[in-house]
């Protein structure tokens, strides 16, 4: 139940967060340049 709750949880708040902006939800470049200069150490 707690799981169930859980995943409600996060529907309802990406549903809201989707609603109220009118552009994408995410910024996918941003998060795809901090993963590679976050990599990078390990090369």
């Amino acid at each position: 139940m707690l799981f169930f709750a859980f995943v409600v949880f996060i529907g309802y708040t990406f549903g809201k967060r989707s609603d109220l902006r009118q552009g994408p939800l995410y910024r996918w470049q941003e998060w795809g340049r901090w993963l590679t200069e976050r990599w990078r150490l390990f090369k």
